[in-house]
């Protein structure tokens, strides 16, 4: 798995996010690795290859894999604070927007990716989805979709659910009575997170409401 050493999630929430990206990325993996063994060419209809992972759309999946990869072990996992986390987790998100679709990710979930960078990775998705019915494209499908149903809304827990931790640790250090300052400290992170993403809080926090009564609709149809 993707899962890194001494990892000390920044909040539950982000724990949450961090998982949801090993997942990701662990699915990431079984897919390069089928594409890159297994070739679906030749009159006998195709199978197991030794050179399959030479070939161009292969060779742009592993570049990637690899680019997300050091996007959560040196970005993600690293990050500390709340803020950081938040920023960070949206930073990821669109990058792989880019690299899985070759265009930019939604502003609610995301930050913007500088020129040069969202040329070289939508260059990347263009490589790996040269041929459109090709092995590597057919396999980033599911990948994709997995990526907007469930990893990229899950940003907008990120953000919302570590605005909530901050309030509930200033909570706990008041109760406690002789720790004035750091509850003040606390405070003041958390008036500054809602100063910073007031806006994108709103949205997000109308974003997943959305969602639940999305998810109750279906229920109540179903029953």
């Amino acid at each position: 798995g993707a899962s890194g050493d001494d990892v000390s999630p920044a909040s539950p929430a982000h724990a949450e996010f961090l998982r949801g990206f090993e997942s990701f990325l662990d699915d990431f993996a079984t897919a390069l690795e089928q594409c890159c063994t297994h070739d679906k060419g030749g009159w006998l209809g195709g199978g197991p290859s030794k050179k399959a992972h030479t070939k161009p759309d292969r060779v742009a999946m592993q570049r990637a894999y690899d680019h997300l990869y050091d996007v959560y072990r040196e970005t993600l996992v690293p990050a500390r604070k709340p803020q950081h986390a938040i920023l960070r987790g949206m930073q990821a998100i669109a990058e792989a927007h880019l690299l899985l679709h070759g265009t930019p990710a939604p502003a609610m979930y995301s930050t913007p990716v500088s020129e040069s960078d969202a040329k070289r990775l939508a260059q990347v998705h263009a490589q790996m989805t040269a041929k459109e019915d090709g092995t590597v494209a057919r396999a980033l499908r599911p990948l994709a979709k997995t990526f907007d149903l469930e990893l990229m809304p899950s940003v907008a827990g990120l953000a919302v659910g570590l605005v909530d931790d901050l309030e509930r640790r200033v909570e706990e250090l008041r109760d406690t009575g002789d720790l004035e300052d750091r509850a003040r400290e606390a405070e003041e992170a958390l008036e500054a997170a809602r100063e910073a993403h007031s806006e994108e809080l709103a949205a997000l926090r109308a974003t997943l409401a959305d969602q639940e009564r999305a998810v109750a609709d279906v229920a109540e149809a179903l029953q």
